[in-house]
């Protein structure tokens, strides 16, 4: 019995079956890495977010003078509460504070604010 002839045979040759497959292959690598990237991305925002909250809690605390630091641990993140004069002409009333929180991932977020001079015992 003879093999049909070319013009009949139906059906995909393996040369273009093999072709497919990397197309396939390539779309799915090029969805895992979208997907890899914005799993990233939200650890690095939620890192971020998690950072300003941490500073802004510790800014918003914070009773210090010119020259004093406070700095401690708290869930994996280590924090760093400085203060120092204010820049002139108010250098008298203000004292400037700068936050730093440092995340277990590596980030560091860091803020400042002027404040006056508060008392360390507020009543």
């Amino acid at each position: 019995m003879r093999p049909p002839s070319g013009r009949n045979r139906s059906g995909f040759t393996l040369v273009e079956a093999l072709v497919a497959m990397l197309v396939a292959a390539a779309g799915f690598v090029a969805v895992y890495q979208i997907y890899a990237n914005a799993a990233r991305s939200e650890r690095a925002a939620s890192d971020v977010a998690h950072g300003v909250r941490l500073a802004e809690a510790f800014l918003a605390e914070a009773r210090l003078d010119a020259g004093e630091t406070l700095s401690g641990e708290m869930d994996g993140w280590r924090w760093r509460v400085t203060a120092s004069p204010a820049p002139a002409p108010y250098d008298s009333q203000l004292v400037r504070l700068d936050a730093e929180a440092l995340a277990p991932s590596g980030r560091r977020i860091s803020l400042s604010v002027e404040r006056a001079i508060a008392d360390k015992d507020p009543q």
